[in-house]
C-alpha cells in the first residue's frame, strides 16, 4: 500500500518482494534499509539539482542575515577553518533545510578544491548565484568598480574587503562605515571626488542590502561582485 499511495507506483509487492527488499531472519522488512536503497532525491530541471539546492541554502542564509561569526559557528564547528559534510549535515536542518546524504555527499564533492578541503569563505562563495536584484546604476557600477580597484589591493579575498569596510568589527555592514569608506575612497582619485556624497552613500547601501534589513551581510556583500 506504501508503494501505491506514497509513490504512485501500481506494482504487485508480494510477487516481487524478494527482488524489491532484504528480509531480516524473521521474515520482516528492514525498512531502513529499504528507504536508503530506494530513497526519492529531487532532481532540478534538466538534473541540475546541485544548484537548486545550492539556490536553496543560499537564500535560506540571505533570510538570516547572519554576521561574519555566525556563518563560521554554523559551518565550522570544531573552528580548523574547513567545511566538511558533518558540519554541513548539521547545520541544514538549522536554517530550516534538509536533503538526502547521497546528494549531499556528491554537492561537497563537487565543491572541494583541489587540495581536498573546502574553506568557509569558498564554501558561501560557491552558493553565489547570478545577482539577481534591481538593475544597478551606472554610478553604483562605478563606485564597485573603484572598490574592486582600491580595496582587493593586497586583500586575499573578499571576506578581507569586508572586513576593511566593516570599521566597528560587528561582522555586518551599516550605512555609516559605507558614507565613511566613500569619504576616504574621494580622497583616493581625483576621478572619485564625486563619490563624496551622502545620497550616493545611501544608493550604494540600499544596492547592497537586498533583504531590507538595515544592515548588510557577507552573503548580501558577496552577491554583488
Amino acid at each position: 500500500s506504501g508503494l501505491s499511495s506514497a509513490l504512485q507506483l501500481d506494482i504487485d509487492f508480494l510477487n516481487y518482494r524478494e527482488s524489491l527488499v532484504d528480509l531480516t531472519p524473521d521474515g520482516k522488512i528492514d525498512w531502513r534499509h529499504f528507504l536508503s536503497c530506494y530513497q526519492v532525491e529531487v532532481q532540478g530541471e534538466h538534473g541540475k539539482w546541485a544548484d537548486a539546492v545550492k539556490n536553496s541554502i543560499h537564500a535560506s542564509l540571505m533570510k538570516q542575515d547572519l554576521r561574519v561569526s555566525e556563518y563560521f559557528q554554523l559551518f565550522d564547528r570544531n573552528g580548523d577553518g574547513t567545511v566538511d559534510i558533518d558540519e554541513v549535515r548539521e547545520a541544514l536542518p538549522k536554517i530550516g533545510l534538509s536533503i538526502a546524504n547521497s546528494q549531499l555527499m556528491d554537492l561537497m564533492e563537487s565543491m572541494v578544491e583541489k587540495n581536498g578541503k573546502l574553506d568557509v569563505l569558498s564554501f558561501l562563495e560557491s552558493l553565489q548565484p547570478a545577482y539577481k536584484g534591481p538593475p544597478l546604476g551606472d554610478d553604483v557600477q562605478e563606485i564597485m568598480r573603484a572598490i574592486e580597484v582600491t580595496l582587493t589591493k593586497g586583500a586575499k579575498n573578499m571576506l578581507e574587503v569586508f572586513r576593511k569596510l566593516d570599521r566597528d568589527k560587528n561582522g555586518m555592514l551599516e550605512e555609516h562605515e559605507i558614507t565613511r569608506f566613500l569619504g576616504w575612497l574621494s580622497a583616493q582619485k581625483p576621478e572619485y571626488n564625486k563619490f563624496n556624497n551622502p545620497a550616493l552613500a545611501h544608493k550604494l547601501f540600499e544596492a547592497f542590502d537586498m533583504n531590507k534589513s538595515g544592515s548588510i551581510s557577507l552573503m548580501e556583500f558577496l552577491d554583488c561582485f
